[in-house]
C-alpha cells in the first residue's frame, strides 16, 4: 500500500477525544469490518483449521516410520494458523490499487517471523500447542500400541525429551533458522543494488517463510526439551535431603499454627487466579495488539513518524492524560524509533515484540486497556457458543454430546477468531494512524470520509493530503484508541 508521506504532528494536530469516546469509535468499526467482510474471514478461518487438522493428521501418518519426522510435522499446525490470522488482517485492509501494491502480500508473509513470538503465547494461552501435542501422543502411542499388538514393528512416536535426536532437531532448526535469516539478508541487498524494493521480494519473502518454519521448529520442540529437563530437575529437587527436611519443618509449622492453614491453603489458589486474570486480562491482549500491529506496520514503515505517537500541542488537556504522555515520553524520541525499527525487522526473533511493546508504551495506556478489556469479553464467546448449543439441543446424552464436541469446538474457535481479528484490526489501525498513517480499513464510512477529504483539500489551501488524511484517520479509527 502506498500512501503519502506523514506530516508532523504540529502541521495539523487529529484533536483529542475522550478515551470512552474514541474505544467506541474502535468498536464500531470493527463491527462495520464484521458486517462487510464476515463471509472471507469465517472462510479464511475455517480453511486455516482445516490446514491445522491435516497437518495433526499427516504428522500421525509419518509418526510410525520416524517419530521425528512426525514431530517436523507436527510443527505445521501452529504455523497454517498463523497464516491465516496474517491473511485475515490483510482482507480487512483496503484494495490493491495498482500492481507495485499488490506485491506487498508478500512482504505481509514475510513478516511471519517476526508475528510468531507474540502469536506463540496467544497460541498457548488458548491451549494450542498443548492440545497439539496431546492429541499426537495420544492418536502416536495409541496407533503404536495397535501395530504392536499385531506384530508390525513401527518407531517409537515419541522420542526422548532430553534424548540426542531432539536437541539436535532443536540446534538444527536454530542454526538452519540463523542460515536462512542471513540469506534473506543477501537476497535483500541484491534486490537493493538491482534497484528493486528488497521488502516486494518474493525471493526474501520465500526464504524469511522457510526461516519462520525453523523457528516454529525450535519453540515447540524446544518447549518439548524444557519440560523434560524441567521434570527432571524438579524429581532431582524434590529428593534432596535439605528440601524434605525443610518441607517436613514447615508442614509441622502449619500444623501447629492455626491461623496459618486457612492462609497457607489460600495461597495457592489466590495466586493462580491472579496470574490467570492478568494473563487472560493483559498479557494476551497486548499480543494480540503486538501482532495487529507489526503485520499492519509492515506497510507504514515509510509513512509514519513513531516519534509523534502520542498528542503533541497545547490542546487543554485533563490532569491524568498530562501525567500518562510525561510517562510516554521517557522512552524519548530516539527510542521510538528504534523500537519501530525493532518491530518492523523479521529478522530478529525478539524484535517484533520488544519493538512493539515500546510503541505501546509510547501510546496512551487507558486506550490500550480499554482494548484488553474488550478483548477479553469477546475469547467469551465461546462460552456464547456452547450454551447456545445447549439451549437448542437440550440434554441429548453423552454419546450424542460427545458426537456434538468437535464440530462445536470448530464453530466455537471460528467465532472468537473472527470477532478478535476485527477489533485487532480496528486497533492496530487506530494506533498507526496516531503515528500518521491514513487509515486504510475497508469499512464504507473510510470510503465516504476519503470523498470528504478530497472535497476538504481543494478548499482548504496550505494544507497536505496526507495529513488530511491522516486527520480522518484519527476521526475514523481515533489514534487515541491505542495512542
Amino acid at each position: 500500500m502506498t500512501a503519502p508521506p506523514a506530516t508532523p504532528r504540529d502541521a495539523t494536530t487529529v484533536p483529542p477525544d475522550p478515551v470512552l469516546r474514541s474505544g467506541v469509535r474502535v468498536l464500531a468499526d470493527a463491527g462495520r469490518l464484521l458486517a462487510r467482510h464476515w463471509p472471507a474471514l469465517v472462510a479464511i478461518a475455517v480453511l486455516a483449521e482445516v490446514v491445522h487438522e491435516l497437518a495433526l493428521r499427516a504428522a500421525l501418518a509419518v509418526a510410525p516410520s520416524s517419530g521425528v519426522l512426525g514431530l517436523l510435522v507436527l510443527c505445521f499446525s501452529p504455523l497454517a494458523t498463523v497464516v491465516g490470522i496474517v491473511v485475515m488482517l490483510h482482507v480487512l485492509r483496503r484494495e490493491p490499487r495498482t500492481e507495485r501494491d499488490r506485491l506487498e502480500v508478500r512482504a505481509l508473509l514475510g513478516s511471519i517471523a517476526s508475528v510468531l513470538v507474540p502469536y506463540l503465547v496467544i497460541y498457548e494461552f488458548y491451549g494450542g500447542l498443548s492440545s497439539d501435542w496431546q492429541s499426537y501422543i495420544d492418536s502416536a502411542a495409541l496407533d503404536h500400541a495397535f501395530a504392536a499388538g499385531s506384530g508390525i514393528e513401527t518407531a517409537s512416536p515419541v522420542p526422548e525429551g532430553f534424548g540426542l535426536t531432539v536437541v539436535l532437531v532443536v540446534a538444527g532448526a536454530l542454526l538452519a533458522r540463523t542460515l536462512l535469516e542471513r540469506l534473506a539478508k543477501r537476497v535483500d541487498r541484491g534486490v537493493s543494488a538491482a534497484g528493486g524494493d528488497a521488502r516486494r521480494s518474493a525471493r526474501s519473502a520465500a526464504v524469511r517463510i522457510a526461516a519462520g518454519y525453523c523457528e516454529v521448529v525450535w519453540i515447540v520442540v524446544g518447549a518439548f526439551t524444557v519440560t523434560a529437563v524441567v521434570g527432571r530437575v524438579r524429581e532431582w529437587w524434590t529428593t534432596r535431603v535439605v528440601v524434605v527436611d525443610v518441607t517436613t519443618w514447615w508442614d509441622g509449622v502449619v500444623a501447629r499454627v492455626d491461623v496459618l492453614k486457612p492462609l497457607v491453603d489460600a495461597l495457592g489458589p489466590t495466586t493462580s487466579l491472579l496470574l490467570a486474570g492478568v494473563v487472560t486480562g493483559l498479557v494476551v491482549p497486548l499480543a494480540w495488539l503486538t501482532l495487529g500491529t507489526i503485520v499492519y506496520g509492515v506497510e507504514a514503515i515509510d509513512v509514519v513518524d513513531p516519534a509523534h505517537a502520542t498528542q503533541g500541542g497545547d490542546e487543554p488537556t485533563g490532569r491524568a492524560t498530562r501525567v500518562v504522555d510525561r510517562f510516554n515520553r521517557t522512552l524519548g524520541e530516539s527510542g521510538a524509533r528504534k523500537a519501530w525499527e525493532l518491530m518492523l525487522d523479521p529478522g530478529r526473533r525478539f524484535g517484533g515484540l520488544v519493538g512493539a511493546l515500546g510503541m505501546l508504551w509510547r501510546s496512551r495506556w487507558s486506550a490500550v486497556l480499554l482494548f484488553c478489556v474488550a478483548f477479553a469479553l469477546l475469547t467469551l464467546g465461546e462460552q456464547v457458543v456452547y450454551t447456545a448449543a445447549q439451549a437448542v439441543v437440550g440434554q441429548p446424552g453423552i454419546v450424542a454430546w460427545r458426537a456434538l464436541v468437535g464440530p462445536l469446538e470448530i464453530v466455537a474457535t471460528v467465532v472468537v477468531q473472527v470477532l478478535t481479528t476485527v477489533l485487532l484490526a480496528a486497533a492496530a489501525d487506530a494506533l498507526l494512524a496516531s503515528l500518521g498513517l491514513p487509515s486504510a480499513l475497508r469499512t464504507r464510512r473510510v470510503a465516504r470520509s476519503r470523498t470528504a477529504v478530497g472535497t476538504g483539500v481543494g478548499a482548504e489551501t496550505g494544507v497536505e493530503v496526507g495529513a488530511g488524511v491522516s486527520a480522518v484517520a484519527g476521526t475514523t479509527a481515533d489514534g487515541a484508541s491505542a495512542g
